[in-house]
């Protein structure tokens, strides 16, 4: 049986996205996806994925999103850096969770590419909640996202990506779960439901 022949990617070089211009291949991410160095109309550098810069994902440096979302007086709001950390972990492919999330798929929704609009559907971020999605093999989106503990947003953890199973995510469940009720015996004999927000890190900012 020959080998399977396929057609290299068409050079991007050059090629203007938005306010980024192509200045060529840099690497494939871990999800073997490929890589673009651009170059924003404001002088940063970027690195952003082909098919975001061919599906108009990505038309800007992160600072400059910033920039353009910042006008409503919320950049320093609790609700402002859960939306900003969910955009760049979908669409920023430098960002340290972007293989777990947009890597693997997981996209937000159009109305939420603006931040009034999550805002108002989501409203204030309720003290110690994260930002949770119901189905976790879909994206962010009204209907599929709610506020949760951190407690519930382990229970929650998606299945391992190497044997489709809850091997290693339940041990780690297990593991936290026994650490919270350790920890709260320590404190109170009548331990309550919720585990500090402080034992765990926030996967969903």
């Amino acid at each position: 049986m020959g080998n399977i022949v396929t057609n290299p990617p068409k050079p991007m070089d050059g090629l203007k996205f938005g306010q980024l211009t192509v200045k060529g291949f840099s690497h494939h991410s871990k999800s073997r996806v490929r890589i673009y160095e651009c170059i924003c109309e404001c002088g940063n550098k970027s690195f952003v994925a082909g098919s975001h810069l061919r599906n108009g994902v990505t038309q800007r440096c992160m600072a400059c999103s910033r920039k353009r979302y910042t006008t409503h007086g919320m950049s320093k709001t609790a609700i402002f850096k859960s939306w900003i950390s969910m955009i760049s972990r979908c669409r920023t492919v430098t960002d340290k969770n972007y293989a777990q999330y947009g890597g693997r798929g997981i996209t937000v929704c159009d109305r939420w590419l603006k931040f009034e609009n999550f805002y108002a559907d989501m409203g204030q971020r309720p003290e110690g909640m994260q930002l949770d999605r119901i189905d976790n093999d879909k994206g962010y989106s009204p209907d599929n996202c709610r506020w949760v503990t951190p407690r519930e947003n382990v229970l929650n953890s998606r299945r391992c990506s190497i044997c489709n199973c809850r091997c290693r995510i339940k041990k780690y469940q297990q593991d936290y779960l026994k650490k919270g009720e350790s920890s709260e015996a320590q404190r109170d004999p009548n331990p309550p439901e919720q585990v500090p927000a402080s034992e765990l890190s926030d996967p969903n900012p």
